[in-house]
């Protein structure tokens, strides 16, 4: 899911409705729900709530060499990395 959609649910407006009808369309096809773009908590709860897959967190892993970032993934429990080249 584009960061643009995941912006807007810290806007007023139907930001969080249209997000998990992009959510529901995705489960009904049996996709993989990668949301971009999460910036702050409330972001990530509300789309961990609707079941999306993975998140892509600037908030919490700014950008950084593959190698860096794979070696915080590995050291997580709650996350798991695999970089194919």
């Amino acid at each position: 899911m584009d960061r643009a959609f995941v912006n807007e649910l810290s806007e007023a407006g139907d930001g969080a409705t249209i997000v998990a009808a992009i959510v529901a369309q995705a489960k009904a096809l049996n996709l993989q729900i990668v949301a971009k773009g999460v910036e702050n908590e409330t972001q990530q709860q509300f789309l961990t709530q609707l079941g999306c897959h993975k998140l892509q967190r600037f908030f919490v892993w700014q950008t950084a060499h593959c190698s860096e970032n794979c070696s915080r993934y590995s050291r997580s429990h709650q996350y798991i990395c695999q970089i194919n080249i």
